[in-house]
Formats: C-alpha cells, structure tokens, sequence
C-alpha cells in the first residue's frame, strides 16, 4: 500500500494496495470480482465502487439490542449436542489434553494471560519452525498493555488508517471465540478519503439505560470524508479464546493464508460493510463514537425480503487508543474476563466447570449465548510484530 499524498501537507490520501497477497487487476471500471475477491490496485474506482452501495437504504440504528441473545433458538438436535458435551462454552475445558498440540496447528505466537497476567510465548522462527514455550514475567498488565501498544503503533498499515480507527477493539456481545483485534489498524485500504478532525463528537448522547442515541442524524464521523475498499487478514492481531471453539477458529485462521474479508467503507457517514456468502449486504458496521462501532446483521442484502430485519448485533469497544494507552473500557473487558459466568447452570459457571460435561443441559439457548459472549482470561494471539 502506497501513500500518494503526505498526510502532514494536505490531510488528503489516496493509497494503493501493492501487496503481494492481494490481487490486482488493471480494470479501473470495476473494483470487486465476486467470483475470484480481486480487488484493483486504484483508488478511484475503488471509491467508485463503494459509492455504489445504497448506504441510505436503511435507517441507522438507534439503540443498542444484543438480538441474538434474546431471542436465542436451536434445534432440538443442537440442544442435546450442547448439552452432552460442553465443547462450545468460551471457557470449556474439552478436550484439554489436546491443547498443546492444537495450539501448535493453529501458529498462535502467544497466549495472553490476563488472571496472572503473563504472556505466554510460543516462538515462531523465521525457518517456520516452532521454538519452545518461554514464558514473559509482568508485574502487572503493562507488559499486555505493551505487546498490543507495539501492534498498533509499529505496523507500517497502521499509518494508512483514520486516526480516529486506531487501535484495539473489544468484541463485545459476539458469542463467537473471538475478543481483541487491531481491527482497522491492520487493514489494507484502498480508496480517496481526507480527515479534519477536531476531536470532538457531540452528536450522541447515552440516555438512563445506557443505550445510544444519534439527537439530530448527524453523520457521526463528519471530520472523514471518502470511499473505498478495505480488507484484514484473520491470522494476526486477533484473539481467540483458549478454549475447544476458540482453537478451532485460531486453527482455521492460520492454515488458510488468505483467510481475511473485505468490504466497502463510507467514511463520511461512518458505515462500513463486510462481504459474506450470503451477500454483500448483510454485515453493516456503523460508527457510534471514536471508541464504539456497532454491528450488525441482517435478514437480507438491500432490496431483498426482510432486509430490514436486524439477526445479530454486537458492539466494537476501544480498549486501547491509536497510541496503545487504555480506554474506558479496558477495565470493563478485564472484568468480563475474571467475573463467573452470568448462568452458571449445574456447573459452578467460572473455569472448573470441566468436572460435568452436561453442566449446560438445563439453560436455555439465550443463556448459553450470553456465556458464550464472555471471554475466556486466556487468549490466543498471533502478534504480527
């Protein structure tokens, strides 16, 4: 990815995505092949093609609604294989025996321990190779703190983001195995965007319940402006739980090396999306404020049936900012770590629940998702840097 244009003279960019991991095309007329997710090294018809999404087809949403969590529904099949065997809770010990090695397929550098408050290394050579385990002493989480700092400030893409984007986000509410990830700071960007921000956001508001609320439609992101393309690779930056589900994820990631996704960006609005089977469409991203994105998914892509119905929503939380120090909600994100299960069912709910695998066989599937969006102390992360 190139810079065409200093950010210190104009504040207006333009970048080229020149990695050799992506796949150029020299048509300018068209950005995405659906068929083959080329991407075309312009920036002009890459904010072309953004600029083609109808983002005003739906309204912005207003307040924040974990849907996925309240009207939870499973099969009875499904049930009864999560009741018998617990190998989908963010903190289940299943199969644990295997661990050592799982962790190994997946190519995870470290595991982030935030009860002890270590990192836990596992050494990847150049040659491919792993090394040994050798363990990296803190007295607190500064050295945690430190390792994410060096992701997000030392990553030359970081420098292509919005400064405003950078940093690392909590996934919060997403009952996926998947927790802190340099979301924007590691993406590649391709598109036509300039930033006048002036650091200041007044357009949303929290009411008595804590959910936000946009007064006067407002775009929230008013200091960028621009269109474009932006993709991030699964494999670096990105937290699994330790756990049989989370080292499936991290297994999946790493042994595909162009496991990433791509979608289109309207800066100017705050509205980004993220491509799917199911369309292009479906997962929307809006922007609440600088520390705060909400996603969402829904029913059906722009013009289809139900494709104003909301499936699935989840909250992107800054944890730490563009210059690695935290935020607000770092400490609620450590919370959710340490703190018991919310429905702990037969099971004491924390991290010894191993000792019963049918511990989960009297909660309903609301219950299980809402556990299922606690993460686990331990981390798996590949640190790119």
């Amino acid at each position: 990815m190139q810079n065409e244009n200093s950010p210190s003279s104009s504040r207006h960019h333009k970048y080229n995505n020149n990695s050799s991991s992506s796949t150029t095309t020299n048509d300018s007329s068209c950005c995405c092949d659906t068929t083959t997710t080329r991407i075309t090294s312009s920036p002009l018809a890459a904010a072309k093609y953004a600029q083609n999404f109808p983002w005003n087809h739906r309204p912005r949403p207003q307040v924040f609604d974990p849907i996925h969590i309240r009207l939870g529904k499973e099969s009875p099949p499904a049930k009864a294989c999560s009741c018998c065997l617990d190998w989908w809770n963010s903190r289940s010990t299943f199969l644990c025996c295997l661990y050592p090695l799982l962790i190994r397929w997946s190519h995870h550098s470290s595991i982030m321990d935030m009860k002890s408050e270590k990192i836990l290394g596992v050494k990847e050579e150049e040659k491919g190779t792993n090394d040994s385990t050798v363990l990296i002493h803190n007295d607190d989480d500064d050295e945690i703190i430190a390792m994410w700092k060096k992701q997000i400030v030392n990553h030359p893409l970081n420098s292509t983001c919005p400064e405003s984007m950078r940093g690392l986000w909590w996934l919060q509410w997403d009952h996926a195995p998947e927790n802190l990830v340099t979301i924007f700071s590691d993406c590649e960007w391709i598109g036509i965007w300039e930033d006048d921000d002036d650091g200041h956001d007044e357009n949303f508001h929290n009411d008595d319940n804590n959910n936000n609320h946009n007064d006067d439609n407002v775009p929230p992101n008013a200091h960028l402006k621009g269109y474009g393309m932006w993709s991030r690779r699964l494999k670096y930056n990105w937290s699994r739980d330790d756990s049989f589900l989370g080292l499936i994820f991290a297994i999946w990631a790493a042994n595909r090396s162009e496991s990433r996704f791509w979608g289109r960006m309207n800066l100017k609005d705050g509205i980004c999306t993220i491509h799917g089977k199911r369309g292009e469409g479906i997962q929307v991203v809006y922007r609440v404020t600088d520390e705060e994105w909400w996603k969402v998914h829904y029913s059906g892509n722009p013009g289809e049936p139900n494709d104003q119905t909301i499936e699935y929503m989840y909250k992107w939380l800054k944890v730490l900012d563009k210059d690695g120090n935290p935020t607000q909600h770092w400490n609620t994100y450590k919370q959710w770590t340490e703190e018991p299960l919310p429905h702990p069912g037969c099971g004491c709910g924390n991290y010894q629940s191993w000792w019963w695998p049918l511990w989960a066989c009297f909660l309903s599937k609301s219950q299980v998702d809402e556990n299922m969006c606690h993460p686990h102390y331990r981390q798996l992360v590949n640190f790119r840097v």
